[in-house]
């Protein structure tokens, strides 16, 4: 498999039922926090998850199979019953093997939801400061989150500005003494 380091010419053509093998094309894309870039197929579309798929030819039979576990199976084997890939680099069409990991489903599952939500309250706090800080209800209607949870997240951020005013007043005191 060669890295071309852009999309192929023409763009993606589609094939007819029994035509030959699909070539397989990748792309690097920087990633802000990896060392190493995200690689990703660009040949084969991303489906709405954003996971790619694929139907590699496996005993007579094409199977369908997600793309970045058919990349950790090549290279490490069969992945552990209970046991699920994550891309430590969070971009789910990246097939790079030094951004997958093996882990335990339940702690997949947990660290995926961590992090999912940390980016979301990122993007609602923006949101919420540049409208004004508006209530959970009207954040909820501009984010698409659960009112409830948008209730949550400013309340967390109020709590986090009357903590740092807080800290702000008895550093100004110690400075003044």
């Amino acid at each position: 498999m060669s890295i071309t380091a852009q999309a192929p010419k023409g763009g993606i053509q589609p094939r007819k039922a029994g035509a030959q093998r699909k070539p397989v094309v990748f792309m690097r894309v920087p990633h802000p926090t990896e060392p190493q870039d995200c690689i990703e197929i660009v040949s084969h579309g991303t489906k709405q998850d954003g996971y790619t798929k694929m139907r590699p030819l496996r005993g007579g039979r094409k199977n369908a199979m997600f793309a970045h576990r058919l990349v950790f199976i090549s290279k490490y084997g069969a992945i552990p019953e209970g046991h699920e890939i994550d891309h430590r680099c969070l971009n789910r069409a990246c097939v790079n093997r030094n951004h997958l990991r093996v882990l335990p489903v339940s702690v997949h599952r947990g660290v995926t939801n961590i992090m999912r939500t940390a980016k979301l309250r990122e993007e609602a706090r923006i949101i919420w400061e540049a409208n004004g800080r508006p209530g959970s209800s009207a954040l909820s209607r501009l984010t698409g989150d659960v009112q409830s949870t948008c209730y949550h997240w400013i309340r967390r951020w109020q709590n986090d500005e009357t903590e740092q005013s807080r800290l702000d007043a008895v550093l100004e005191r110690a400075e003044a003494a």
